[in-house]
């Protein structure tokens, strides 16, 4: 998945994401369920080898513009990659030059990385990591301000790079495959 864009994307309501990417190596998807968003793959699939993939790279590069999701648990930009290979991880590489604002309230946030490359993978071992690198005239953050989630990384190694603003916490240690290197700052 390769995204660049330089204009606004708006949205309005619980759950309305601004940017949405995802790339799943064994089948599954995202759904809600009682307001909060479940994605990735099924773990409740049939085990066959068949369901052995990787998900792919993913970029995204934002020269400018807003992104603004402005409902209640919504996510300025989701990326996910993911598959049951580790040796087949590719890495999230996220750029933000303009404004990327989530909304309010548990759940919402900046930016929202999940899979990529996680720690004993191949690409971890071969020096890969998920990026995100917010640029002079980058912001990342939400309408909750320094209450909110300005950017979480799930099962995943991801490094971030700031020269511009980022409002709120950051968590790189969630999820149970970000293991002891979950990235840095």
């Amino acid at each position: 998945i390769d995204i660049s864009l330089n204009g606004n994307i708006t949205t309005h309501g619980a759950n309305a994401h601004g940017i949405f990417a995802q790339s799943l190596g064994d089948g599954g998807g995202a759904f809600g369920n009682d307001g909060q968003l479940f994605a990735g793959n099924n773990p409740n699939g049939p085990a066959s080898p068949t369901y052995n993939g990787g998900g792919g790279t993913i970029t995204i590069n934002q020269t400018g513009g807003a992104i603004t999701a402005g409902g209640a648990g919504a996510i300025g930009v989701f990326a996910q990659s993911s598959g049951n290979n580790t040796g087949m991880q590719n890495p999230i590489d996220i750029t933000i030059g303009g404004r990327v604002t989530g909304g309010t309230g548990a759940n919402a946030a900046g930016i929202v990385v999940s899979g990529g490359v996680s720690s004993g993978s191949q690409a971890y071992n071969d020096l890969i990591f998920n990026t995100i690198s917010i640029n002079p005239d980058g912001f990342v953050g939400t309408a909750d301000g320094a209450a909110g989630t300005a950017i979480a990384a799930f099962d995943s190694v991801t490094n971030i790079t700031n020269d511009g603003t980022v409002t709120g916490s950051i968590d790189l240690g969630v999820g149970k495959y970000g293991g002891a290197d979950p990235g840095s700052i």
